[in-house]
């Protein structure tokens, strides 16, 4: 069952998580006023469910990003992303309403290392000379943008890179795309700067992130006229891209996609994507056509999917209809997929969902609803949800 998580008088837009590396889960919003909080468990999940509370997410900030006027200690962002390394090490990106971009990280305290960490407090993310030692951090200042973006809506992040350096996607207001990613210059790691990413004239409104089992990061992308595009690069070699080519026939049309990984083969990524009508559409590894999910009746207005890293056969799709009820999909371990089903009780209503897997196995769901409340679920047994 959903339930009430935490108590806030702000109203979120958006929620997301991310589990550190002891094994609690975090929990990231951005309110209805653009401030950035967070909650995070007391006690990993299943030996209670004791959380902090929400907080304003601002640690240690010595150069803030803009401010609310009515409270000086909050950042003020519109879309905020958070992904972890395979050392359960967290970063957190976000874009201003001014269209400039930050990012707050976490690092290890050098008197408590490997176990404890701290976040930084956010910074400017653009061209920087920021570099850092491994397993420990130094800071050398930013420079403003230079030859960059003119401003960006987001900033898009996997969520979970395996035994790789860390990469940021942006999306400008024009949906201009660009890129950046760590580069390793022992014993530095240091961002590259924003990079054009959209080969000319490609412009693109979202994107969908994907790590395959062959260690290649795909990332497909939505253009203003609804076609579908793909990308991918070795996560060993994140300066060495594929290039933009066409997912789909020339007549295929979506508004929305998500990406799962599938199997332990090498194989490519699982897509969903969901057409203007609101219909479902799959395309399975290897195969060049897309194929409608579910029953012919069945519409979502929002897509999502996730893997279990310790249950890598068990995958989900899930999303919200049109009604805003609350629905998901269970691949089977026939490898086919099971049908979409309700993710909730009939009354229960989201317009937003969010996933993540603790390191006990379970899956965590967190979602938003019209009024700007947040809603959480667990499993109770990996692989398995609690009845609606």
């Amino acid at each position: 069952m959903w339930e009430l998580f935490g108590d806030s008088d702000r109203p979120f837009r958006v929620v997301t998580a991310q589990t550190n590396t002891d094994g609690r889960v975090e929990v990231f919003g951005v309110a209805e006023d653009d401030s950035v909080w967070r909650n995070v468990e007391n006690t990993p999940f299943p030996a209670g469910d004791d959380w902090t509370g929400w907080s304003p997410f601002v640690t240690r900030a010595r150069q803030g990003p803009p401010r609310l006027a009515q409270d000086q200690s909050i950042p003020g962002l519109r879309t905020l992303a958070v992904n972890s390394s395979w050392l359960g090490v967290m970063q957190a990106f976000g874009a201003a309403p001014d269209g400039s971009a930050w990012i707050n990280e976490q690092i290890y305290n050098e008197q408590t290392w490997p176990t404890f960490l701290r976040w930084t407090g956010w910074r400017p993310f653009g061209v920087g000379s920021r570099a850092q030692t491994w397993p420990f951090s130094l800071w050398r200042g930013w420079r403003r943008p230079g030859g960059g973006p003119e401003g960006l809506r987001e900033v898009l992040v996997p969520g979970w890179t395996q035994n790789a350096p860390y990469v940021a996607f942006g999306l400008g207001f024009d949906d201009t795309v660009w890129i950046s990613n760590q580069i390793y210059n022992p014993p530095y790691l240091r961002w590259s700067g924003w990079r054009d990413f959209g080969e000319g004239s490609l412009t693109l409104s979202t994107l969908a992130f994907c790590q395959n089992d062959d260690y290649r990061l795909e990332v497909f992308g939505i253009a203003p006229d609804n076609t579908i595009w793909r990308n991918s690069a070795s996560l060993l070699n994140l300066a060495q891209w594929s290039g933009w080519q066409p997912f789909g026939a020339p007549g295929d049309r979506f508004r929305a996609v998500t990406a799962v990984r599938v199997g332990t083969d090498g194989s490519e990524c699982e897509v969903f994507a969901l057409a203007p009508d609101d219909t479902i559409w799959r395309r399975a590894p290897g195969s060049n056509a897309w194929v409608q999910f579910g029953d012919p009746a069945d519409r979502l207005t929002t897509i999502t999917s996730y893997w279990e890293y310790t249950h890598s056969l068990h995958n989900e799709v899930a999303g919200t209809a049109p009604d805003h009820t609350i629905w998901h999909a269970a691949r089977l371990p026939s490898g086919q997929w099971g049908p979409l089903e309700p993710f909730g009780s009939s009354g229960d209503r989201l317009q937003q969902l969010t996933f993540v897997w603790s390191f006990f196995g379970r899956m965590h769901a967190f979602g938003t609803d019209s009024d700007g409340l947040v809603w959480h679920k667990a499993q109770p047994e990996p692989g398995t949800w609690p009845p609606p």
